[in-house]
């Protein structure tokens, strides 16, 4: 397979065309993991207002704070050590474990009728 010879007025504007339409990706996805964000802290509160109370209404937001909070420092300090793939799988990995405590989280009380 013969090799594509660009010249260098060529070369850029593939790159800006290539730049373009990622930096257009990358914003539209941080839109949409933005968005799913918002619904699922909002959706967790009443969720938990539902199941467990009022009185424990916040606490998935608050843990799910509580838990990035606790995180940051390691994982960035991870991120510039080794880079953000590992980085980020390290979070993941750490953070998903919660996922079904959370789920389970108040205990219900039995009831009757």
């Amino acid at each position: 397979m013969a090799a594509v010879v660009m010249t260098d007025t060529e070369r850029d504007a593939y790159r800006a065309t290539v730049q373009r339409r990622t930096l257009r990706l990358l914003f539209g996805t941080n839109i949409a993991g933005g968005i799913g964000t918002t619904i699922g802290v909002t959706v967790g509160g009443v969720l938990a207002a539902r199941l467990g109370g009022v009185q424990v209404s916040g606490f998935a937001s608050s843990a799910s704070v509580i838990g990035a909070a606790l995180l940051a420092v390691p994982v960035a300090r991870l991120m510039s050590r080794f880079g953000r793939r590992p980085g980020l799988a390290a979070a993941y990995l750490i953070g998903a474990p919660s996922v079904p405590g959370s789920w389970c989280w108040p205990p219900q009380p039995a009831r009757s009728g």
